[in-house]
């Protein structure tokens, strides 16, 4: 099984998560199979992020934490253009913060697509899609093992904090189908905007996509915390039952619902 592992973002706080990414990530997936990293950040030195309470200078070498076997850095701001920011701001902000949240979604979007475009070429049969400022609190050996056998296909997601949505923090597709569904939302950003007549909201887009598509969805109990710039814990909800996850969850039970432990 060759599992390409794709980073994306910003490594703001790296060197506080590179220790449960190497156990609950990076051994896991070396038992499985075939491994190459493929990370795509943007060469951020400085952040100020009202809306998280971040401001400060960034650790500009942390992404050699990583160890990629493919990796670009990208000046942070080239990709509104390219991506429509100032079509999709005629759609609303979401956050209300003057669409600094929207411009951090689009930057992740783009930084998501350009991991996956580079994974391509190598033609893996798994891909993870992750972002490094995570601290990983589960081992994915179980995912692996689910796949290994052949139980489960389409996108692997966890089945909390979805917002109204589908929870977006990363995923595991082994379809190629489902890989493009998740990596390459950033081109139908103004679509969606379009079709719904709503301004463009993580989860929602995400679930939007995959309703869209038709991509069987399956959940993992693994669970994230972000980590902010300093190495600050964000609390996160992990409680399952909220009326915010009844659409994805009704979505997988069409499609075949299954729960990865």
């Amino acid at each position: 099984m060759k599992i390409a592992i794709c980073f994306r973002g910003i490594s703001r706080s790296l060197s506080h998560t590179i220790a449960s990414i190497e156990e609950n990530v990076f051994k896991p997936a070396h038992e499985a199979g075939e491994v190459r990293i493929f990370t795509h950040l943007f060469d951020q030195h400085h952040i100020d992020n009202p809306r998280s309470g971040e401001k400060g200078q960034l650790n500009s070498t942390e992404h050699k934490l990583l160890n990629s076997d493919w990796e670009q850095l990208e000046a942070p701001g080239e990709c509104l253009s390219i991506c429509g920011f100032e079509q999709l701001q005629t759609f609303g902000d979401p956050w209300k913060d003057d669409f600094s949240s929207v411009k951090n979604l689009i930057h992740e979007l783009h930084s998501l697509k350009q991991g996956w475009l580079a994974a391509q070429a190598w033609e893996p049969d798994v891909y993870m899609f992750l972002r490094p400022d995570l601290r990983y609190l589960q081992s994915f050996k179980p995912i692996f093992q689910q796949m290994a056998f052949g139980k489960k296909s389409g996108l692997c997601v966890p089945l909390w904090q979805g917002f109204g949505g589908c929870n977006d923090r990363f995923a595991i597709a082994n379809s190629q189908a489902a890989a493009r569904c998740y990596a390459q939302r950033i081109d139908w950003a103004i679509d969606y905007c379009l079709n719904t007549k709503k301004p463009l909201h993580a989860e929602k887009f995400l679930l939007y996509r995959i309703q869209k598509n038709q991509i069987p969805l399956w959940f993992m109990s693994i669970q994230g915390s972000r980590v902010r710039a300093g190495g600050v814990v964000a609390n996160e909800n992990y409680r399952i039952l909220r009326e915010s996850n009844i659409p994805v969850a009704w979505h997988a039970l069409k499609k075949g619902f299954a729960n990865a432990r």
